[in-house]
């Protein structure tokens, strides 16, 4: 059984605003894995699925934050994900009005070992594709709120979460926090609508926090 790695490069992007010269891997993103890379624990467990990421890239063209946008399904593979491209990924970077600034790059790493079930992909696709969204009322949002923080949970062997990432954050470390506090203590792993050899551990929460005199 042979693993199956594809990278499928989707967007890269500047800072908003003037003259820019968007990011380039230095690379082909192909290179910058093998088949040696499946980790051994989710190739004996068939764990499978596509991971959804943004690289922050700093004017160095090196990669300074790695966050997930959207899970495979399991925190491992996520894990393993970014562990790679953040050692291995390197960038011509991005230029505005000629200087080079800190740019992101959005793509797709797929996770698939040689003979799984395109059945078992389409079910856990449908399954981890839309975050699970959440809302907290407060007395008054802060200013520099920006959006809805984004957070990544894993759940342990009896369906209670045990670890949140933020991976999208609102503007307000404070709201992040909370979000993450807020996931970690409601949150709980949604029954599988179908069946898969191994039942996904991590899903995406989408926290959304309103002031109370909105009147939403």
């Amino acid at each position: 059984m042979l693993p199956l790695l594809l990278l499928a490069v989707q967007d890269a992007a500047a800072g908003d605003g003037g003259e820019t010269v968007p990011v380039q891997p230095q690379t082909s993103p192909r290179d910058w894995v093998s088949v040696s890379d499946y980790p051994t624990a989710a190739l004996n467990k068939r764990g499978f699925g596509v991971v959804h990421f943004r690289l922050t890239i700093d004017a160095a063209g090196k990669v300074s934050a790695c966050n997930i946008l959207n899970t495979s399904g399991f925190w491992m593979l996520d894990q393993h994900t970014c562990k790679l491209l953040t050692a291995r990924a390197r960038f011509v970077p991005a230029r505005k009005d000629g200087v080079a600034v800190e740019s992101w790059f959005i793509s797709n790493f797929f996770w698939a070992h040689g003979d799984f079930d395109k059945k078992d992909w389409n079910v856990l696709v449908k399954e981890v594709t839309e975050p699970i969204s959440s809302r907290v009322t407060v007395k008054k949002l802060p200013t520099n709120y920006k959006q809805a923080p984004l957070t990544r949970v894993r759940f342990d062997a009896r369906g209670a979460a045990d670890w949140c990432n933020v991976e999208q954050g609102s503007g307000n470390p404070a709201i992040d926090t909370v979000a993450c506090e807020q996931a970690l203590a409601q949150a709980e792993r949604p029954e599988m609508q179908g069946n898969l050899p191994r039942k996904p551990d991590t899903r995406m929460f989408l926290v959304e926090f309103v002031d109370d005199s909105s009147g939403r």
